[in-house]
């Protein structure tokens, strides 16, 4: 009876010292696969901090509108606006003075409110909103389109003019 107990020791002993050799065969072979044999981590997080930004370029920086006394002028120009907020942007446009002056010692004067912009009337005291949207632009900017229009007045023939301040603001 005391062989049968140690035959079946035998066998057990065996697969404990196979199963070693295996598992010591597999170590070194995954430290011999190109692992360091001492190695240290350490996690960093990239973060990218995409700050809000609008901008605004005209299409042409004179605009004309030409014409004889009670003509209906018109003419037709642009802007691009890019702005990466989600809620949107307005354009509005803001004349510089209450009157187009025209040249030299004209004193004629043609009312800035008289002045088309963008289908608002242009004034010099409170900005008037041309374009609204709740969307951020697309990519390369919005195309905004701004139509002028004027009935020429009955004034001395010269070229009047008035700055006109065009500004995106985000909603």
């Amino acid at each position: 009876m005391t062989n049968h107990t140690t035959a079946t020791r035998l066998p057990q002993r065996m697969l404990t010292t196979a199963g070693s050799v295996l598992l010591a065969g597999s170590l070194a072979a995954a430290m011999f696969a190109g692992a360091p044999a001492l190695a240290q981590t350490a996690p960093v997080t990239a973060e990218a901090t995409v700050e809000n930004a609008i901008s605004l370029t005209a299409n042409d920086a004179t605009v004309a509108l030409t014409g004889v006394p009670g003509a209906a002028a018109t003419a037709a120009s642009g802007l691009v606006a890019t702005s990466n907020n989600p809620a949107g942007y307005n354009v509005t446009v803001l004349a510089g003075a209450a009157n187009m002056a025209g040249t030299g010692t004209n004193t004629d004067v043609i009312p800035v409110a008289d002045l088309s912009v963008g289908g608002a009337a242009a004034n010099s005291t409170t900005a008037a909103t041309i374009h609204t949207q709740d969307v951020k632009s697309a990519d390369a900017g919005d195309a905004i389109p701004v139509p002028y229009a004027l009935t020429m007045p009955h004034v001395n023939a010269d070229v009047y003019s008035v700055g006109l301040t065009f500004t995106a603001t985000a909603n």
